[in-house]
């Protein structure tokens, strides 16, 4: 199985990717367990899956699997890898017509070639846009009370 990782991390205040880091050594120990071959890893560090802003990383994840030079994809958890549905649908229909299989560290692996592996996906891929709005809605509330979402919490502006 030809394998990608993909790590991601909305906010990196520091700059360190400890966080990412993280994900690659738990995604790089469950392809080992697997047997699996690492043929490339994408990262998008400091980096919203929110679908405001391009995700090179992703990007060239999504181009590995639509030229066939993956089978599979490593991700700590599905909402690290899609968190919109415009880019959820985009892998769902990849994923399909190529057969990927997308591992999670934090959860089960997911068949993209079959009708139950996509309806999973996507059920997870909604409950992750919906934490998103949520946030949102806190985040505009907060500043309808002279509150900004500052580093790392809310403060008094």
């Amino acid at each position: 199985m030809q394998a990608a990782l993909y790590l991601r991390q909305s906010r990196d205040f520091t700059g360190e990717e400890h966080r990412v880091t993280r994900q690659r050594e738990d995604s790089e120990a469950l392809a080992k367990r697997r047997g699996w071959t690492v043929s490339v890893i994408h990262t998008d560090n400091d980096t919203s899956a929110a679908g405001k802003k391009r995700r090179p990383g992703f990007e060239a994840l999504m181009t590995d699997i639509e030229s066939g030079r993956i089978t599979a994809v490593i991700a700590w958890s599905l909402d690290r890898l899609t968190r919109n549905a415009r880019d959820r649908l985009r892998l769902l229909e990849v994923g399909k017509e190529r057969g990927l299989i997308l591992a999670l560290v934090r959860g089960s692996d997911l068949d993209l070639s079959t009708p139950a592996g996509r309806l999973t996906a996507d059920i997870l891929g909604s409950v992750a846009q919906h934490e998103i709005d949520q946030k949102a809605d806190r985040q505009r509330r907060a500043a309808s009370n002279g509150l900004r979402w500052g580093n790392p919490r809310l403060v008094s502006v």
